[in-house]
């Protein structure tokens, strides 16, 4: 498996990964995804095996020391590899780079599966909120 930095001939393939990941209420735009590519202050990394394009994650810096995994998307057909981790352990080394010392997400309640990776990270909950009718909770964990 190779890991780089996603890049603007990526874009229809994120946007493609975001609509089989995610509900059609809760899928990026590609101006979005496009946005995250150029943006920057935020690393966009994707995970390729055999050459193809199967994982991607965001992490957007907010602020000085704060930074936000806007997304960690994981093509179904590959998923129960690692791919997630691996991604998780690329932005939180990225963000220490860039001295970010505090890292939050949100994850809808019932996605067990991702706040399960989370937690195993030190992510602990802040809170909970519902956003287009699903319940969700805020996750944040300090680096260093």
């Amino acid at each position: 498996m190779v890991l780089r930095t996603a890049e603007r001939e990526d874009l229809e393939f994120l946007a493609r990964l975001d609509e089989i990941c995610f509900p059609a209420d809760h899928t990026y735009s590609v101006e979005e995804m496009e946005w995250f590519v150029i943006r920057p202050r935020a690393r966009t990394v994707l995970a390729l095996r055999d050459g193809l394009r199967v994982a991607f994650a965001t992490l957007l810096m907010e602020g000085e020391a704060s930074a936000h995994i806007a997304t960690v998307e994981v093509h179904p057909d590959h998923r129960g590899a690692g791919l997630a981790t691996i991604l998780l352990h690329d932005l939180e080394r990225w963000a220490a780079e860039m001295g970010i010392r505090r890292i939050f997400l949100e994850v809808d309640c019932d996605n067990t599966a991702a706040i399960s990776l989370y937690e195993s990270f030190g992510y602990l909950l802040e809170g909970e909120f519902v956003e287009l009718g699903r319940e969700r909770y805020r996750m944040a964990r300090r680096l260093g």
